[in-house]
């Protein structure tokens, strides 16, 4: 009995998962992007490896960060809201300054160590003197202050909104001096750095790049048609790096506005370059949300020509440094990646940090690089080197169908290194209601339950220097076998044959789409439209075949259209019978591939008539474990007798000459009656009553005739386009 059993569970099991096997390829840069990489490192040749270690270096004691400063005391500085705090080399953290309503939203550092913030709403500097004690110093007459900077020559450069004006501000002794060096015509400046005594300042809502020679030699160097600029770097040989978000015109991230956090940044972070030869560049932070989600890095060569050198789907671009080795890093948000550039239009993802947004990149030691962020507020150093070991989670990869999944399968080197798990769900966003992580058995099988969707995970672990490299994943999977979907089934009008087109777009004329065929017939039976019926797919291509119409007297043609769910090849048996309550089915055919069949229908006695239809995946799926459909067409009249002309009576008056007759079918209701007298053309006539709606109907018609005139001719065809015709010789008294 226990075997018995177990022989039907595996039967039954075969018969719902007949259907093809599908196969998920994962083996590109754009595909991998899509997951989470934790310290794993995504190619952009389209290859996983480990990553540089990460390693958290401290925390700040605030939700978020609005500025931040790596000063020349070596201490890292952020603002969040009114406070600023100075973190210290053991972790710890010292407030040094506290405001009330105002928001710290710039903050710099002269050579000398004196610390200068930027306030928002106000537009206030002040300068945090010896002792701890805040001083207010300067007043820009403005609303922002996005970001500030120490120039070489001890001078205050000053970002500003909402009229886009950069300053620069001198002091004497307690006397603060403003000087416009840029009026932008813009809202905001978002970002500014500067090479020696040449200053580049970014804007929004235009994107607009400009380059600041002195205190009057202003050039637009650029225009991003971005919504906004958010972060500028210049190597020192002068080629000037922008990160951009957004469209110009565009509801980017934190443009225009009137409030604190809608406009271009809800703070600036200054200090935080790895150009060489610069003290810092300032990075803007715009708060989340909003805008299309296109942001690209520019590259300027010193002569002023400039390329898109990167673009990505990532919301905004935060920041910018230059590695040693030549690489630009660019971080980004609203998922704390970390992307390094390399050569023109390509990236690694070389980090991804456990916090919403990076806002902050430098150079530190011989190789390593500090990575500010926020949402947690945090610091991070970025290594040399490999991590011990790291983990990718795959994008929800979802198929049509519930599927049962096979093997999982990994191509690259030291796979024995590389752990796979799999979860599975039918939720399009990978929740609660999915199972837990599984690992894959041995020899690759996912153990993870049928489903719709599917997710994996690579942990990666290294051996000495040595990373494990992963260049395509492949996932096998079964779908089950569906059965087909007949969705209709029609006979054309008699006396209609349809042939294969080749080549099958339809040409004037009889050509045609066989879909546009069946609707037309449909129409025609008084059935309506079927614009609605049926989902195109592979299955469904025959439907889209051009077919060509011909008038063949006699013919029928028996359409249907039809569709798998797998996208199985399908073939049809049709069958004949006369409508009764009982029919017998007359097999016409079997192993139809075309949807379409013309039979002659003068082999077939009058009557009334239904054909059915059977689709069916027989030849795609493993013998005994075909599907199919079935359907019976609404009746339709086979009548190939001719209706009969009788009763016709000729007249003569002085008008001319008055017939009369009465045509009759015995099956088909009468459809037109033409008269043709002798060398004329054919003229019609309509029923006494006015309606063709008969087997019988009687006409009258008066006809005026010329000398010389001997014969009419009457010609009646029924609706199935049977046609008789009688002639008969006019009174004699019509010849005078």
């Amino acid at each position: 009995m226990r075997s018995t059993c177990v022989i039907v569970v595996v039967v039954a099991a075969m018969s719902v998962w007949a259907g093809r096997t599908g196969l998920l390829v994962e083996n590109s840069y754009e595909r991998w992007v899509r997951g989470e990489a934790w310290q794993v490192v995504i190619e952009p040749e389209g290859a996983l490896r480990l990553g540089p270690g990460i390693v958290c270096t401290g925390v700040f004691p605030i939700p978020m960060v609005d500025a931040v400063l790596v000063g020349e005391d070596g201490r890292i500085y952020v603002s969040g809201g009114g406070k600023v705090y100075a973190q210290r080399t053991n972790g710890s953290n010292e407030l040094v300054a506290a405001f009330e309503e105002e928001k710290v939203t710039a903050l710099a550092m002269d050579k000398e160590g004196t610390l200068y913030l930027g306030v928002t709403p106000g537009g206030v500097i002040y300068r945090r003197e010896k002792g701890g004690v805040i001083v207010r110093v300067a007043d820009t007459g403005e609303r922002y202050i996005w970001g500030l900077e120490v120039d070489e020559e001890g001078g205050l450069l000053v970002a500003t909104g909402r009229r886009g004006i950069l300053q620069r501000i001198t002091f004497t002794g307690s006397v603060a001096c403003v000087r416009t060096l840029l009026d932008s015509a813009e809202e905001n400046i978002t970002a500014i750095a500067r090479l020696g005594g040449v200053v580049y300042a970014g804007t929004s809502p235009r994107g607009y790049v400009y380059r600041i020679r002195g205190t009057n030699e202003v050039y637009l160097l650029l225009d991003t048609r971005a919504s906004e600029v958010t972060s500028l770097l210049v190597e020192s040989n002068g080629v000037v790096w922008v990160a951009t978000m957004g469209s110009a015109g565009g509801a980017g991230v934190g443009v225009g506005g009137s409030g604190v956090g809608s406009g271009p940044a809800a703070a600036v972070m200054t200090g935080l370059s790895g150009a060489t030869g610069t003290p810092g560049t300032v990075v803007s932070i715009a708060p989340p949300g909003g805008g299309p989600n296109i942001s690209r890095v520019f590259r300027i060569t010193p002569d002023g020509f400039s390329e898109v050198y990167w673009q990505t789907s990532e919301p905004v671009l935060y920041g910018l440094a230059q590695h040693k080795d030549g690489s630009v890093y660019v971080g980004s948000g609203n998922k704390g990646r970390l992307f390094a550039l390399r050569e023109r239009g390509k990236a690694a993802l070389v980090a991804q940090l456990p916090a919403r947004q990076i806002v902050g990149l430098r150079n530190v030691g011989m190789n390593d690089l500090l990575v500010v962020c926020t949402e947690p507020a945090l610091h991070a150093v970025l290594g040399a080197g490999f991590s011990a070991s790291g983990r990718f989670e795959s994008a929800v990869l979802q198929v049509p169908d519930v599927v049962r999944w096979g093997r999982i399968e990994i191509e690259g080197n030291m796979k024995r290194q590389v752990r796979v798990l799999t979860r599975s769900g039918n939720c399009e966003v990978a929740d609660k209601s999915w199972s837990g992580w599984e690992e894959a058995s041995e020899n690759g099988r996912i153990v993870s339950p049928p489903a719709r969707g599917l997710q994996y995970a690579l942990e990666l672990g290294g051996v000495g220097a040595a990373s494990p490299v992963v260049r395509a994943v492949k996932i096998y999977y079964a779908e089950p076998n569906r059965a087909p979907v007949l969705d209709v089934v029609v006979v054309s009008p008699p006396h209609t044959e349809l042939a294969a087109q080749v080549p099958s777009p339809p040409t004037p004329g009889g050509g045609g789409l066989l879909g546009q065929f069946i609707q037309e017939w449909l129409a025609a039976a008084g059935l309506g439209s079927t614009s609605g019926i049926g989902v195109p797919g592979v299955s469904g291509a025959q439907m889209m075949s051009g077919v060509i119409r011909l008038h063949s007297f006699g013919a029928r043609t028996i359409a249907w259209q039809a569709q798998d769910p797998n996208g199985d090849a399908l073939s049809a048996r049709v069958w004949i019978g006369r409508v009764g309550e009982q029919p017998e089915w007359i097999l016409l055919t079997k192993e139809r591939r075309q949807s379409f069949l013309t039979f002659n229908g003068r082999e077939w006695e009058d009557g009334r008539y239904r054909v059915r239809v059977r689709v069916s995946d027989r030849g795609a799926v493993a013998p005994g474990e075909e599907l199919y459909a079935e359907r019976v067409s609404d009746s339709f009249l086979i009548d190939n007798t001719p209706p009969v002309i009788e009763d016709v009576a000729l007249t003569m008056s002085k008008d001319g000459v008055r017939a009369r007759c009465r045509v009759r079918d015995a099956l088909s209701n009468i459809a037109s009656l033409q008269y043709v007298v002798e060398g004329g053309e054919a003229r019609s006539l309509v029923p006494i009553d006015g309606v063709f709606d008969e087997q019988v109907e009687d006409f009258e018609v008066m006809i005026v005739v010329g000398r010389g005139v001997r014969w009419l001719r009457l010609v009646a065809s029924d609706e199935q386009k049977n046609v008789c015709g009688v002639v008969r010789r006019l009174p004699a008294e019509g010849n005078k």
